[in-house]
């Protein structure tokens, strides 16, 4: 049984030019493991374009940072700074529902599953 799908896809746009940053500096959140192999996804974090800085064009405190939450149809939903986990918090309880650890009794499994555990 493969797991569930993340509910986020967390990329980063780190303010280096791609020559100064090597992929042991990144955080293990930026290099999740995928598929059947265990597969690196090195498609995570991006740096800026020298010839244009996507910090002044879209007005981004390049000192402070921020956390940008982009819905799946590429919306920009919200623009927080990176420490404002309440806000972030409140901006998710309207759509994302508490998870819960499966219940894996007996009494509430499947024949199926009963078979294979």
């Amino acid at each position: 049984m493969r797991p569930p799908l993340p509910a986020f896809d967390v990329r980063a746009v780190l303010q280096q030019n791609h020559r100064d940053v090597t992929v042991t500096d990144l955080p293990p959140v930026l290099l999740p493991r995928k598929g059947p192999f265990d597969l690196v996804d090195y498609e995570k974090a991006y740096c800026p374009d020298p010839a244009q800085n996507i910090f002044t064009l879209r007005n981004l405190d390049r000192d402070q940072g921020c956390l940008v939450v982009v819905r799946p149809d590429q919306y920009v939903a919200h623009v927080l700074p990176l420490d404002a986990h309440h806000e972030l918090v409140t901006f998710f309880e309207g759509v994302l529902l508490e998870s819960r650890a499966p219940n894996t009794s007996a009494q509430h499994l499947t024949k199926a599953e009963a078979v294979e555990a």
